[in-house]
């Protein structure tokens, strides 16, 4: 895993489609398959891991496609809203995710969105690589924050 290192402020067209070779430092995740490393300056976790080497169908990522990552953020940021409403998401859980879900509307971190466009599973893994990016995002703006999401949404 040491051939190649991205930095994580360079462009979009400079991004490397194996995903195995992104960066050379790691962190280890769990999923319901098991331990993977995922490159640890990746806002995606295990699950986009994974479907990016089992659904790389068309070599085109949905970072291409802005537009529709600000939506998909625009979405779970009124789910958030809706949830803290319903008294189902306390205030600083909702108020990390709501800034995580503006920071993404508004262009950043979408070289983080990296399944294929052409996918199965009806968006599942489009709406996972969300999940990831979104809840490490805001995961990192409060420790702790992160852990919690990944036990209730993401089964590790």
């Amino acid at each position: 895993m040491t051939d190649h290192i991205r930095d994580e402020h360079s462009s979009d067209s400079a991004r490397i489609s194996d995903p195995a070779h992104y960066h050379t430092a790691t962190r280890l995740e769990h999923d319901f398959l098991g331990d993977r490393e995922v490159p640890s300056s990746a806002l995606y976790g295990v699950q986009t891991l994974r479907a990016m080497e089992n659904s790389a169908i068309s070599g085109v990522e949905l970072c291409d496609f802005p537009t529709l990552i600000a939506a998909i953020a625009a979405v779970k940021e009124a789910a958030a809203e809706a949830n803290r409403e319903l008294g189902l998401l306390a205030d600083e859980i909702a108020d990390a995710i709501i800034r995580a879900c503006r920071e993404i509307t508004n262009g950043r971190h979408h070289e983080h969105f990296r399944v294929d466009m052409i996918q199965g599973g009806a968006g599942t893994s489009t709406n996972m690589n969300a999940n990831e990016v979104n809840g490490n995002r805001a995961g990192g703006r409060k420790p702790g924050l992160l852990r919690y999401h990944r036990r209730r949404y993401h089964g590790a």
